[in-house]
């Protein structure tokens, strides 16, 4: 037979079967398509249906149009490139694709992305740019790369997922040089709040100008807790104001001395940007905030009144001033590091743990390598008197998703566990030659 190819000639499409023979798995085995051949090629529109014998990619692959029928599963172990659009046929359920590589949207001229899908991760590579079909209801259970090119998100959602307190999706719009890709359009992300019933939890916002309302803010907004004569932190005094969203101020000299009188209700307005603010939150749930993600440099005003605190019996604990509730502001999490500018401030910070053994106390992080999930709020201590900025910098962003809270010292160390009906903290004996007394800044 004399068969002729001729250019420019209807593309073929490529129909999943997952095969009767050897892998069923395996997107380049043959007898895993109907007509034995597999699709490697920009000029392949590829069809993925609901079957048994979901395909897994080992080796990259280019596709041209990529159909996923609904609840059809695609795992990428090795990058996909579609070229054409990504579709899936119905929205009755969504379609997944799983895996540690990325579906790339790539090509000479603007895609669609239609229907319904969980992404693990999308990324965008397209000059003419990317856009989701109306109606689409996209996810991202782990990131979502902007290379280049517009990701315009008008005319359906698109979310990021978090699903255990450990764990956060993000946007990469950082490690793609000078001229990375962008968004157009609101975002959703999520974050899942730990430990159960309704509890204080210190967070931020990923998104900018977020409405307090999103965060189920209320109370008398400007008002100070009023804290008991014997400025017991563990509660307020009777007939004091309460809300539901707070924000820590150094500047105000509070009844009884006690700093938990630093404590304002914010009700109304927006969240500022890198401003960190304790939330009355429903544990185990997901809070979700929308609207057009943060990226570039930040920062937030922080102060040190020069008050100090004695709190009466029977607590009897010196409280510094300088202390200062900042929060990631950013799509994805941070490793902070002292080449970049924290001038004025001690080269720790101080996050509070709402989960786990140590629920319930302060834990120390190292300015230098000290990562911060996503929606994470700290406390910074200024140690010069006045008003400056603390800064959050681009390029202190990561991909990390599943964020450790601890780090190890090189320098030798005790390290305690105590236990106190139930109440657990982690003091740490360290010996180091520059250790200063009282409290140190390192």
């Amino acid at each position: 037979y004399n068969i002729s190819v001729t250019a420019n000639a209807a593309v073929s499409t490529f129909t999943w079967v997952g095969g009767t023979l050897g892998n069923l798995t395996d997107w380049s085995t043959p007898g895993n398509w109907q007509g034995g051949f597999v699709p490697n090629s920009c000029g392949a529109n590829v069809v993925i249906p609901n079957t048994a014998n979901d395909p897994v990619v080992g080796t990259a692959v280019n596709v041209g149009n990529l159909t996923l029928q609904s609840g059809a599963t695609l795992t990428l172990n090795a990058d996909m490139t579609v070229g054409c659009d990504f579709t899936v046929s119905t929205n009755t359920s969504a379609s997944s694709t799983l895996g540690s590589a990325a579906l790339i949207m790539s090509g000479d001229s603007s895609l669609i992305i239609s229907g319904r899908t969980i992404f693990s991760i999308l990324q965008i590579n397209n000059a003419s740019g990317v856009s989701l079909a109306a109606g689409a209801n996209i996810s991202v259970s782990r990131g979502l790369h902007l290379q280049s090119g517009n990701l315009t998100t008008t005319g359906g959602t698109l979310t990021l997922l978090s699903t255990a307190s450990n764990n956060n999706s993000y946007i990469d719009d950082f490690s793609y040089g000078l001229t990375p890709g962008t968004i157009t359009g609101n975002v959703q992300i999520q974050r899942y709040v730990p430990t159960p019933g309704r509890n204080q939890h210190f967070i931020s916002s990923p998104i900018s100008n977020t409405p307090l309302s999103q965060i189920g803010a209320s109370g008398p907004d400007g008002a100070y807790i009023t804290p008991l004569a014997n400025c017991d932190k563990r509660q307020s005094a009777q007939g004091s104001a309460y809300g539901t969203v707070f924000i820590y101020d150094d500047l105000r000299t509070p009844v009884q001395t006690s700093a938990m009188g630093n404590w304002r209700i914010k009700s109304s307005g927006n969240m500022e940007t890198a401003k960190g603010y304790s939330a009355y939150l429903t544990g185990n749930s997901t809070i979700t905030v929308s609207g057009t993600p943060n990226t570039g440099n930040f920062n937030t005003a922080a102060t040190n009144s020069g008050n100090t605190y004695m709190n009466l019996l029977p607590l009897n604990e010196p409280i510094e001033s300088g202390w200062n509730l900042v929060g990631n502001p950013y799509p994805s999490a941070i490793t902070l590091n002292t080449s970049n500018d924290h001038s004025g401030f001690d080269n720790q910070v101080q996050v509070w743990q709402t989960s786990g053994p140590f629920s319930g106390s302060w834990q120390t992080l190292n300015m230098n390598g000290a990562t911060i999930a996503p929606f994470q709020a700290f406390m910074v201590h200024r140690n010069t008197g006045g008003t400056a900025n603390f800064n959050f910098y681009q390029n202190e962003r990561t991909r990390a998703t599943n964020v450790n809270f601890y780090r190890t010292d090189a320098d030798p160390s005790l390290t305690l566990e105590v236990d106190y009906n139930g109440t657990k903290d982690v003091p740490r004996i360290q010996f180091h030659p520059e250790a200063t007394n009282k409290f140190d800044s390192e």
